[in-house]
């Protein structure tokens, strides 16, 4: 071989070791980030046939660290309040994706209710808390919709509604008041009666 071109090709392959070790240098191993945590808690119902607007409007409330709101509503809510504080802990990434939208575990007297209905249950007695309360019971099942639900488990639910009409009729009929479907007398100044969100407004940090 041409001494020239042995020359040539030694200082190409010099050129080339020199152009990977710098690459190398420039791209070195950085540590691992960890996502920052948001952590908290979260206010979950009972559902039972007693239970309390309170319990209903605060169901799914988060507070703790980094949230508006810093502490948890008075507990428990009224004498049938069942309500329990479970905490979370999401990374930004959890955060990004919904998990904050999270409405909180339901837990329910009707056995193996799933969650899915647990939610609309308690959404739907939530939002017939500011109607009057029906005279008949398939009046107060049919106010609640259930029927279009869509479930095996309708006549558990039907049952549990039927449970709570009475108890709600038995409050009325004790009180000798108008009360609204969550049970409370419409003529007295109650914290159940305020409106939706208020309860957790009271104690927000200013």
């Amino acid at each position: 071989m041409n001494p020239v071109w042995s020359v040539v090709l030694v200082l190409v392959a010099f050129v080339i070791i020199l152009r990977l070790k710098h690459r190398r240098k420039g791209h070195k191993d950085t540590p691992a980030k960890y996502a920052p945590r948001i952590e908290g808690f979260q206010v979950c119902a009972f559902l039972s046939p007693q239970v309390g607007a309170g319990c209903l409007f605060d169901h799914g409330m988060q507070y703790g660290k980094g949230f508006r709101r810093k502490v948890s509503p008075a507990l428990p809510h009224d004498e049938h309040c069942q309500c329990t504080t479970i905490p979370f802990v999401h990374t930004s990434t959890e955060v990004f994706h919904g998990a904050l939208r999270n409405t909180g575990v339901v837990r329910s007297s009707i056995e193996g209710l799933p969650q899915e209905f647990g939610q609309r249950l308690a959404e739907r007695l939530k939002e017939m808390t500011s109607q009057p309360l029906p005279e008949k019971v398939n009046e107060y099942i049919t106010l609640a919709g259930v029927t279009d639900w869509d479930t095996p488990m309708e006549p558990q639910i039907e049952q549990f509604l039927s449970e709570r009409h009475a108890y709600l009729t038995k409050i009325q009929a004790d009180g000798g008041q108008t009360q609204t479907v969550d049970g409370n007398q419409q003529e007295s100044e109650t914290p159940e009666q305020t409106q939706p969100g208020s309860a957790a407004k009271e104690n927000d940090p200013r």
